[in-house]
């Protein structure tokens, strides 16, 4: 392959870099929208757990070292069963530590906005993250029906954020993936499989970064 001309190459890399900080700047004006909204949220307990409830933000954690469950006002005119789906959901995002697991997959994407294959892996990532949550929050009690029905209602009623945190509510195709998942037999083991292609997936783009 023949080599790029020298003003070529200065150009791919300004545009790169462009990316990449053109990212970091809007996920720093995310993060700023989201800390100036949380002045209003209000600390309250549902289902018996401590959680932030805000004008219309959430289901989602917010913060990577010690994230809250923030849940919108919504949320308190659901029946008991419901908040407990949710409450419950965002819980164990934050026991396994699920945003730092999401932070780590978007330093790739700050360093490398240019490439698909790491948006891919991005967006993959996400989605097995959700299917794992799902699969315990199910180990907890809650019954798969009911929790596809959470999900539906919270899909229509739920406002999404700029920031890439752990949410309950997500795009319709993915929910759909996800309502799937929970109605069929042995869930556990398809979302191993989505967990293991996720990382493979991750490896080659890294493998693929590396050499000059």
């Amino acid at each position: 392959i023949p080599e790029l001309p020298l003003a070529v190459g200065r150009a791919m890399r300004l545009v790169r870099g462009s990316m990449s900080i053109g990212l970091l700047l809007l996920l720093a004006y995310a993060s700023l929208t989201i800390a100036r909204e949380r002045s209003r949220w209000q600390p309250r307990e549902v289902a018996d757990v401590p959680v932030l409830v805000s004008p219309t933000f959430g289901p989602a954690l917010v913060g990577v070292v010690r994230p809250n469950i923030v849940l919108p006002a919504w949320v308190l005119s659901l029946d008991a069963p419901a908040q407990r789906a949710i409450v419950t959901h965002e819980a164990e995002h934050r026991r396994a530590r699920d945003p730092a697991l999401v932070l780590v997959g978007l330093v790739a994407v700050v360093f490398m906005p240019w490439n698909p294959g790491v948006w891919l892996s991005w967006r993959g990532l996400r989605h097995a993250i959700e299917l794992d949550c799902d699969e315990r929050v199910l180990r907890r009690g809650i019954e798969g029906g009911e929790y596809a029905r959470v999900l539906l209602n919270a899909w229509k009623t739920a406002r999404g954020s700029w920031l890439p945190s752990t949410a309950f509510a997500e795009r319709a195709s993915g929910l759909g993936a996800r309502v799937e998942h929970l109605m069929r037999p042995e869930p556990q083991r398809r979302a191993m499989r989505t967990i293991l292609g996720t990382a493979v997936a991750a490896g080659f783009v890294v493998v693929a970064w590396l050499p000059p």
